[in-house]
């Protein structure tokens, strides 16, 4: 009996061992990382000489210009998804940041990150008139930053982990803010050629580790990197983005991830420790439910007690023993058969006829957000409810008071000792409760997620039609990112997003601002800076049919008048001068059915899990 087993056992070893030989000698050599490092300075170092031969080359002749610019362009497409990845601040900062500029979040006093890096550059190379000076500064910027970047520890930081890690990264930035223009500001013309480089580079750099790849994932990724080159012909404005996203983007997303466990490289699930991350790299498609992680976004996951919170939050949501007078509750104002928004221009106050500031912004999908309320003047869903227990036009409360009303009712008083484990009933508990219900709000199940996951067959043609003129030609998703069509920024998605709009008081001539300065009087000292004037915060779409009128002051109606504000060119096309609107002010020239295509594809975002109660 003893030999059997033995004999048994040896067999069992080298079975496993004949089975999982390469990749155990994938493990220990380590040889295509070797020359994924390799390869990734030497297109670093090509980089930099582009940009050095572009800079000397600068003169009057602007075809000169462009088409050195455009190699620098092409080779920084190699690399853009390693370069992105390994230092995400330094490169959003200074070698590929908006040509917006911010604030540097990290220190308490106003310091402004001026606009520097290729989309600057962009926008200079590609105006009517050229601004040499101007343009060989950002190149000396950009030569110094990213040698500054070639000395980072991160490079010589590189894992197999990492390397695919930045694959994924590369292929949501690809989709989210390549093939959408946003990477392109000033021309859209190089953008599917462009995308065609990265994405043909990524491809390239994982075929180092082919001879570790099994045969059927191997055969399935080339066959996706063949039919790519079908979509990569067509022009920004013919580019089937829908079907480039179905056929190509989430096939390479779920392929990466079966590979990668082939390879035994554990995805790390935080790059920053104790800070998840914000994506789940291993979701079905960038359309799934748990795309997003939501151990990232809500303070209150990871606990036995879940659920109970949940209800107990609910009740407290749709009751009025929060508010003074006992008299208005959170339901007051955002609704759930709306949306959880209230249908007003501006939401009514507890003052006799009075109303509030702005309106009430949809709960639905808010806890996928690092910012909150209209001007962003905070960074906690829970905190949120400091803002109106406190306010004297809406709860005009304390928590003190709240507790003690709390504390008298036995049904609550059994309801928290059954989600905390004691009958305590404090300030923390309180917003720990109602903001695990506001995070339980998340609605990823429209007709549309449906379409894309393949889980129905089809949808209208205007709707397809609309979300290609949402995602290229109307330049919606260049605000509005994929895949929660909110300022919530792509790939990383762990910033929130404000834009200038210039939004009028009312939608009728004569046009005049409205005097809401949103972020820049959001008594946040340090955002108190002449580019916030008249921001505020990107909302999603989804669900935007429940959620009329628009905009913080409800100026617009209904979306026909929404599209064509945008259509004009914002507050510019409707001759109210701004000197810092973030949109673009030049017409959209969309025809009168792209209009009606767009509102079709945004109506098909609607999902009424949970609306209906």
């Amino acid at each position: 009996m003893k030999k059997l087993f033995i004999i048994i056992a040896l067999i069992t070893v080298g079975i496993f061992y004949s089975f999982e030989l390469s990749n155990i000698e994938f493990l220990v050599q380590k040889k295509p990382l070797d020359e994924v490092q390799r390869r990734f300075n030497s297109d670093l170092n090509e980089l930099i000489r582009l940009i050095e031969d572009a800079d000397i080359n600068l003169s009057e002749d602007s075809v000169v210009v462009v088409s050195s610019h455009q190699d620098v362009r092409n080779q920084f497409k190699k690399i853009e998804f390693l370069l992105a990845y390994l230092d995400v601040q330094h490169f959003n900062q200074n070698i590929n940041g908006a040509p917006l500029p911010k604030l540097e979040q990290h220190i308490p006093n106003i310091h402004v990150l001026e606009p520097k890096g290729l989309q600057v550059l962009q926008e200079l190379i590609h105006d009517e008139q050229l601004d040499l000076t101007e343009i060989h500064n950002q190149y000396e910027k950009l030569i110094e930053n990213l040698k500054k970047y070639k000395s980072n520890y991160y490079i010589n930081q590189l894992t197999d982990a990492v390397f695919f890690e930045s694959l994924h990264f590369g292929l949501i930035r690809l989709y989210a803010l390549g093939v959408t223009g946003f990477d392109s500001p000033g021309s859209t013309n190089e953008t599917i050629n462009e995308s065609e480089i990265s994405f043909n580079s990524m491809y390239s750099y994982l075929n180092e580790y082919k001879d570790y790849i099994k045969d059927a994932s191997k055969n399935e990724l080339n066959n996706l990197s063949n039919t790519s080159n079908v979509y990569f012909k067509d022009s920004f404005d013919d580019f089937d983005r829908l079907e480039f996203l179905k056929k190509i983007i989430d096939p390479c997303l779920r392929e990466l991830s079966k590979v990668q466990k082939q390879l035994f490289i554990e995805m790390p699930n935080q790059r920053v420790p104790g800070i998840p991350f914000a994506v789940n790299y291993n979701a079905h498609s960038i359309f799934s439910d748990d795309f997003f992680n939501i151990n990232f976004f809500s303070e209150n996951y990871g606990v036995n007690e879940q659920n109970l919170r949940i209800s107990l939050g609910k009740k407290l949501f749709n009751d009025p023993i929060l508010s003074t007078d006992n008299q208005s509750s959170c339901a007051s104002c955002h609704k759930p058969k709306m949306a959880f928004t209230d249908g007003l221009s501006k939401s009514k106050s507890n003052q006799l006829d009075g109303f509030v500031q702005r309106n009430a912004p949809t709960l639905l999908n808010a806890v996928y957000a690092t910012k909150f309320f209209y001007d962003l003047r905070t960074d906690r869903l829970s905190t949120q409810m400091d803002h109106v227990v406190l306010n004297p036009d809406e709860f005009n409360s304390t928590y003190k008071e709240i507790e003690q009303k709390l504390s008298n009712s036995e049904i609550y008083i059994a309801m928290f000792k059954e989600a905390f484990g004691n009958e305590e009933i404090n300030r923390e508990r309180i917003t720990n409760v109602i903001s695990a219900y506001v995070s339980s709000l998340r609605s990823y199940n429209s007709e549309f997620d449906q379409f894309v996951r393949g889980e129905n067959i089809s949808i209208s043609e205007d709707v397809k039609s609309g979300y290609n003129l949402f995602t290229g030609k109307a330049a919606c998703a260049t605000c509005h990112f994929i895949p929660s069509f909110s300022g919530l920024v792509p790939p990383d998605y762990i910033e929130n997003e404000s834009e200038v709009l210039g939004v009028p008081l009312k939608y009728e001539k004569p046009y005049q601002i409205d005097s809401d300065l949103g972020r820049f009087s959001n008594r946040i000292l340090k955002e108190k800076v002449d580019f916030y004037k008249y921001s505020f915060k990107t909302p999603t779409v989804r669900n935007i049919e429940f959620t009329a009128p628009y905009m913080h002051n409800g100026a617009f109606r209904d979306l026909h008048e929404l599209m064509e504000f945008y259509n004009l060119g914002g507050g510019t096309g409707l001759n109210i001068e701004l000197e810092n609107q973030t949109l673009a002010t030049t017409p959209l020239d969309l025809s009168e059915d792209e209009i009606n295509h767009i509102i079709a594809f945004m109506n098909s975002l609607s999902d009424r899990t949970h609306m209906d109660y």
